[in-house]
């Protein structure tokens, strides 16, 4: 009997032992993961803390800039700009086409601004030479050519004609604007006197859509 006690004793101490074991390594396993956790954790306090700092330094960077300087480094994208341009051209070259539909003269239409330039059919136009035909004449507000124009407007209107052409010279200039007008019709000199009375509705189209 004392045997089986004493064994039974031994047993007993045995599987105290293995569950004191137990318990300590599940100890160090629990203060392991907790130690990782925390380090996780102070990291990604560590990396959201730099870069809100990144974040609001950048903003204040940008704020102090001049805005200006910051806008003229910027890519500039005038794709609206040019389909805006194309439309009015279209527009334009259409309601020109409607009121010259019916005569039989071969016509060059051109107009010029500080920033661009468009024509009409008919040939290369030489502006530098309009330009000094322009700058030699005199402000005319009563001519019959500019009888549609805004009044008040300075206008330079130069008309000559041949047998077998017409052709107007205009120069307007609306605020912070100036536009040069030419229109020549070539054709016979019987079906050329009418054409003249196109000319005032003409500039006129020209004027609003430039």
């Amino acid at each position: 009997m004392l045997l089986k006690t004493e064994r039974n004793r031994r047993v007993n101490k045995r599987e105290m032992e293995q569950l004191g074991l137990i318990d300590e390594r599940t100890l160090k396993e629990k203060k392991t993961k907790n130690k990782e956790g925390k380090r996780k954790i102070l990291i990604i306090t560590l990396g959201l803390t730099i870069g809100m700092s990144l974040v609001f330094w950048t903003y204040r960077e940008f704020r102090t800039l001049d805005a200006n300087l910051i806008w003229e480094k910027m890519p500039k994208f005038n794709i609206g700009q040019k389909i805006e341009e194309k439309q009015v051209e279209q527009v334009l070259s259409e309601e020109i086409n409607n009121i010259i539909v019916n005569d039989k003269n071969s016509w060059t239409i051109g107009v010029k601004n500080n920033e661009k330039e468009w024509r009409l059919n008919g040939k290369e136009i030489v502006w530098a030479k309009i330009e000094t035909q322009l700058s030699k004449a005199k402000v005319d507000k009563d001519s019959f050519y500019g009888v549609k124009l805004p009044v008040g407007i300075d206008r330079k209107i130069i008309f000559g004609k041949d047998k077998n052409y017409y052709e107007l010279l205009v120069e307007v200039k609306p605020p912070g604007k100036r536009i040069l007008i030419i229109i020549r019709v070539e054709g016979n000199e019987n079906d050329l006197i009418p054409t003249k009375n196109l000319f005032p509705e003409i500039v006129e189209k020209i004027y609003w859509a430039w």
